[in-house]
């Protein structure tokens, strides 16, 4: 995965150990489930707070440049 060190490691460390626990084979069910609902209210609160942001300049091509490519389509 392709980061940018424009946000806090912290942050995207935090996010990949989540992942981590979502996907552990060592663990049942009921504890990797609770780990993707961390993920998806992380993803939802993300997604919520870029829909209140403007579109600026450049933006498209920063995106296109940045985006990881387990994310890109065809």
């Amino acid at each position: 995965m392709k980061t940018v060190n424009i946000v806090d490691t912290g942050t995207i460390h935090r996010i990949m150990e989540i992942g981590l626990e979502a996907t552990d084979q060592h663990m049942d069910g009921y504890y990797n489930f609770g780990a993707k609902q961390k993920l998806y209210n992380i993803l939802w609160t993300t997604l919520i707070e870029l829909s209140r942001c403007s579109t600026f300049e450049g933006e498209k091509e920063w995106i296109k440049e940045h985006e990881p490519e387990e994310l890109k389509l065809g």
